[in-house]
């Protein structure tokens, strides 16, 4: 018994080992087939990469009378011999596999024909942006791209072109990679080139984006230092760099370069737009920082004022007080053909309250220029009559209201009637606007303690004592 034990354990074994023999050259065939697999891809996949057929392969030009397919049918996949080498392919076929691997997104094929180009004697010509952007899609670092730009430019001293550079710092900066800006920036001496105003807005712009303020103030300074002048564009980015630090002092020099330029011709379209944009930024900052009268005086020329605009102005006015400065607010609008709307009327009665004489005039034209008055404007004027004591006026707008008063005005002339012990109006105007407009109910929520004290008192001095009843 135990002797036909041990012999079933031996076989048992026997059988064990067998199996994992089996196992272990079935994981080396699969190893060695992956290996063959592996080295037959890359002897076919080291050729040069032409247009691509349906199949997705770069294909050989089809030699003359013979079309491409004709012996294998159209969307059979191309034989290892359709596939060019780099010795074999002339330079102009290359460019267009280059322009063609770019298009299709395939930056390995791009770089690879860019690698063959450089075997001719004449420069590769192709856009040095192109390539630099498809070794960042291989994540290529920056000392190898560093590399590849001083090996190009000591190659080719004629290509050695700052526009070039410009071209590879755009495409650089689309993927805001300041270092490599930087870096790139640094190695021109060493191949005979400088940075000129396209390099140095670019620069400014992506810093900028990055919200990179201060280095924004260190390539200024660099630039004064060579005396060098900004672009329109640059100095855009300048006035928003200033306006975010709240620099008002470089906000009006770069506001200013830009207003020069605008009345020069020499904006684009799509500056000239977005200086408009920002020109109220700067009014809020010069408001913020009391340096109003300063803005104005740049703002007379060139930039057209929005009613927006100068509604934001105005509010700064009435602050101050100030009736000289809304004044010159006042006749820059009009010079600007800004159409003024009640609530802006309302704004320049506020800033010209000190001078009684303008806001009589300037309420007199208002109210012979439209029909229904907003209650804004309606209030801005009693609010100066009750200043001024000026019943004249509080008269003419009642009468110009007609039957289309709002209640808080209503309520605002009895209010101004009671004050300069004009009763009578004010009882009248109660019963007549307020009173027969609403219901008893709600007669508590539009007669306010104030209002009620205004008619109490009113009632009391012209001996309506049916009205005291009703109040309370």
């Amino acid at each position: 018994m135990q002797i036909y034990s041990n012999t079933m354990a031996a076989s048992l074994a026997g059988d064990a080992l067998s199996g994992i023999g089996d196992c272990l050259m079935g994981v080396h065939l699969e190893l060695g087939i992956f290996a063959v697999a592996c080295v037959a891809y890359r002897m076919l996949s080291g050729g040069l990469p032409l247009p691509k057929s349906a199949s997705g392969e770069f294909l050989r030009k089809p030699a003359r009378g013979k079309p491409a397919g004709k012996d294998r049918g159209e969307g059979c996949r191309p034989h290892k011999a359709d596939i060019i080498a780099p010795e074999s392919m002339e330079s102009g076929e290359i460019r267009s596999a280059f322009q063609t691997a770019v298009e299709q997104d395939d930056h390995r094929a791009a770089l690879q024909c860019w690698n063959a180009m450089k075997r001719f004697e004449e420069a590769p010509m192709v856009s040095l942006a192109l390539v630099v952007q498809s070794m960042q899609r291989l994540k290529q670092d920056t000392p190898a791209i560093l590399r590849e730009l001083t090996a190009f430019f000591k190659r080719y001293p004629d290509q050695c072109d700052i526009s070039a550079v410009n071209d590879v710092l755009e495409s650089i900066a689309k993927r805001l990679d300041l270092e490599l800006m930087e870096k790139v920036v640094e190695l021109l001496p060493s191949v005979d080139m400088t940075a000129d105003q396209r390099t140095y807005e670019i620069l400014l712009t992506t810093n900028f984006t990055m919200r990179n303020f201060s280095k924004v103030k260190d390539l200024v300074a660099e630039m004064r230092i060579k005396k060098m002048p900004c672009t329109a564009r640059a100095n855009l980015v300048l006035l928003k760099t200033a306006v975010k630090t709240s620099s008002f002092d470089d906000a009006l020099t770069s506001f200013r370069e830009l207003l020069s330029m605008l009345q020069s011709n020499n904006l684009s379209s799509s500056v000239s737009t977005a200086l408009r944009h920002i020109t109220a930024q700067v009014a809020e900052l010069a408001c913020k920082e009391r340096r109003l009268e300063e803005f104005l005086s740049e703002l007379g020329s060139g930039v057209a004022l929005t009613e927006e605009l100068v509604r934001m102005l105005l509010v700064e006015c009435a602050r101050q007080k100030d009736v000289a400065l809304t004044q010159r607010v006042e006749k820059l609008a009009r010079e600007n053909d800004v159409a003024f709307s009640d609530q802006t009327y309302g704004l320049l009665v506020k800033g010209l309250s000190g001078d009684p004489a303008s806001v009589t005039a300037l309420v007199d034209q208002a109210l012979a220029q439209r029909g229904d008055v907003t209650s804004d404007f309606a209030l801005a004027i009693i609010s100066f009559c009750g200043q001024t004591a000026n019943v004249a006026m509080a008269d003419q707008l009642y009468e110009h209201l007609g039957k289309k008063k709002q209640l808080n005005v209503a309520s605002a002339l009895v209010r101004f009637y009671s004050e300069q012990e004009e009763y009578e109006k004010a009882c009248d105007i109660y019963e007549k606007d307020i009173a027969s407009l609403v219901d008893e109910t709600q007669r508590s929520t539009f007669v306010d303690p104030r209002l009620e004290r205004s008619l109490m008192n009113a009632a009391v001095r012209c001996g309506r004592s049916e009205l005291t009843k009703t109040l309370f």
